[in-house]
C-alpha cells in the first residue's frame, strides 16, 4: 500500500497527460486544426498497409482526366474497379463520365456481404452494372455479391469462391470464374486421381453460370475440358508451378489461373465457321492458352497459345476474330525485353494474328498482371494498364483519346485498377435518378 502510494503523484500525471492528449486530439478532430489532419493521413495510409499487394510504384505524374482528342470520345460513361481514397483506400467501383466527374460510387459492405470469409486484401475484379443501379460484382476469391445503387445487399454466395471475370449471357445469365481449393484429405485426393495423379493442394477452376438472382446454373471443371480433350500437354506450359510438399514435387497451388469466361453471342456467331453460339472462350493465364468449347459436351474447338504470356480476358470481336488482352509479362518493370503488352486479333479459322494495339501512334503499354479491353462501337478501345493505375481509350490507328489516372497513396504508390468498361446505355440523367431516400 505504501508502495502504491509513493507512486500516486507519477500516476496522475501519466493520467493527466492521457486525458490533456485526448482531449487536444478531440478537439483537433472536432475543429479539423493540427494535428488532426495528418495524423488521420496516416491512420488512412496506414489500414492501407494490408493491402499493399494492391498498390504499386507510379508510372505517371498525372493523376485524375486527361483529354487527347475529345471529338473521338466513344458515347457513355466509365465503370472503374480500384481502390479509392475516400473508401478509405478499400475496393471500391464508381461510375464517372468523360470529364472525370463522380456521378456514382459504391462502397460495397464487406462484412455484410461475406460475414464468414476472410475479405482482406481481396480486390473487386469482375464487375456488372444493371440499368436501374444495381451492381454485380466478384470479390476476388471470396465471393459473388449483388448489390443496390445505395450499397444495400440483395444477395451473396454463400458457398464457393469468385474471382476475376462477370460476363453476361444472350439469355440474361452471367459466366464467372469460380474455384474450388482441393486440400490434401483423403476426399479430395481420390477426386483429383482421375486426373491423372493430380495431388492437391490445387485450385480447380470452374466455369460457372450464375443467374441474377444468384442462383449456380451450370458449373463446369476446368480441369475437365482439359482431361476430356487430351490437352494434358498444355498443364505443362506453366513455367511457374506453386511449390507443393516436399515428398510431391508435382503441379500445386495456382495451376491454370482461369481469368475470364466469355459467351459467343447468337447476333455474332455466323462470322465464325469454327464455333456455335454459346461456345465460350476462356483465358487460362498460368498456361499462357486461350481454349474456345462447348458447354455442353466439353469439345474444344480452338486452342490459342503463341504468341500468348500470361494474358487475359479474351473477347468474341466480330469478324471471326477473338481480342485477347496479352499481358507479354517478361519480369521485368517495364516490359524492357519484349516490348510491353498488346492487344492480339486471332482469326481461328484462317490461324491469322494481328496486333491491334499498341501501333506506331501509341505511347509505351505494359503491365505485367491483371488487364482488360474492351472494343466500343465506334471502334475504339478502352483497356486498363492495371498496374500502373491507369484507363485508357484509344482510336484503331492507336492514338490516345482519353485517359483516367487513379489517385495516389503515399506520393509514389497507385492502386491497380482491375477494370474499366463503357456503358453507352446509361446516362448522366438516369444516373441523377438514383435516389436512396427511401
Amino acid at each position: 500500500m505504501r508502495t502504491i502510494l509513493s507512486k500516486l503523484p507519477l500516476i496522475l500525471f501519466l493520467l493527466a497527460v492521457a486525458a490533456a492528449v485526448w482531449l487536444a486530439g478531440a478537439l483537433s478532430a472536432r475543429f479539423n486544426v493540427f494535428p488532426y489532419a495528418q495524423l488521420d493521413a496516416l491512420y488512412t495510409n496506414l489500414k492501407a498497409v494490408h493491402r499493399s499487394n494492391n498498390f504499386h510504384r507510379a508510372t505517371y505524374d498525372i493523376v485524375g482526366v486527361k483529354k487527347h482528342l475529345p471529338d473521338q470520345i466513344a458515347p457513355g460513361l466509365t465503370l472503374l474497379t480500384t481502390l479509392f481514397p475516400e473508401h478509405d483506400w478499400n475496393p471500391g467501383v464508381r461510375l464517372i463520365d468523360s470529364d472525370g466527374n463522380i456521378l456514382h460510387d459504391w462502397k460495397p459492405d464487406f462484412d455484410d456481404l461475406f460475414p464468414d470469409r476472410t475479405v482482406a486484401a481481396s480486390p473487386i475484379h469482375g464487375a456488372h452494372l444493371f440499368p436501374n443501379g444495381d451492381l454485380l460484382f466478384n470479390l476476388s476469391y471470396v465471393g459473388i455479391a449483388r448489390i443496390d445503387r445505395c450499397g444495400n445487399k440483395i444477395w451473396s454466395t454463400k458457398e464457393g469462391k469468385a474471382h476475376h471475370s462477370i460476363s453476361p449471357a444472350a439469355d440474361g445469365n452471367f459466366w464467372v470464374s469460380g474455384l474450388i481449393a482441393r486440400q490434401r484429405n483423403a476426399e479430395d485426393e481420390a477426386y483429383m486421381e482421375k486426373f491423372g495423379g493430380l495431388r492437391p493442394p490445387i485450385f480447380e477452376d470452374l466455369y460457372v453460370k450464375f443467374s441474377p438472382d444468384g442462383e449456380i446454373l451450370k458449373s463446369i471443371s476446368s480441369l475437365d475440358v482439359l482431361e476430356q480433350n487430351g490437352l494434358w500437354h498444355l498443364l505443362y506450359r506453366n513455367g511457374s508451378r506453386s511449390k507443393g510438399p516436399p515428398d510431391d514435387p508435382g503441379y500445386h497451388g495456382d495451376i491454370l489461373h482461369l481469368n475470364d469466361v466469355e459467351e459467343l453471342r447468337p447476333e455474332m456467331a455466323d462470322s465464325y465457321p469454327l464455333f456455335d453460339a454459346g461456345d465460350l472462350v476462356v483465358s487460362l493465364r498460368q498456361i499462357s492458352s486461350v481454349l474456345v468449347f462447348d458447354p455442353d459436351t466439353l469439345e474444344v474447338k480452338w486452342v490459342g497459345t503463341n504468341p500468348l504470356i500470361m494474358q487475359h480476358d479474351p473477347d468474341f470481336m466480330g469478324d471471326g476474330k477473338i481480342g485477347v488482352f496479352n499481358n507479354n509479362t517478361d519480369r521485368t518493370a517495364r516490359g524492357t525485353f519484349l516490348g510491353g503488352s498488346n492487344i492480339l486479333a486471332f482469326e481461328p479459322h484462317t490461324g491469322a494474328v494481328e496486333q491491334i494495339y499498341p501501333t506506331e501512334k501509341s505511347p509505351h503499354f505494359y503491365t505485367a498482371f491483371a488487364g482488360k479491353w474492351q472494343l466500343l462501337p465506334n471502334g475504339n478501345y478502352l483497356t486498363v494498364e492495371s498496374r500502373s493505375g491507369r484507363a485508357l481509350e484509344a482510336n484503331p490507328a492507336g492514338e490516345t483519346v482519353w485517359e483516367w489516372y487513379s489517385e495516389r497513396l503515399d506520393g509514389t504508390h497507385v492502386p491497380e485498377v482491375l477494370e474499366a468498361s463503357r456503358y453507352d446505355n446509361i446516362t448522366a440523367e438516369t444516373v441523377a435518378g438514383w435516389t436512396c431516400d427511401n
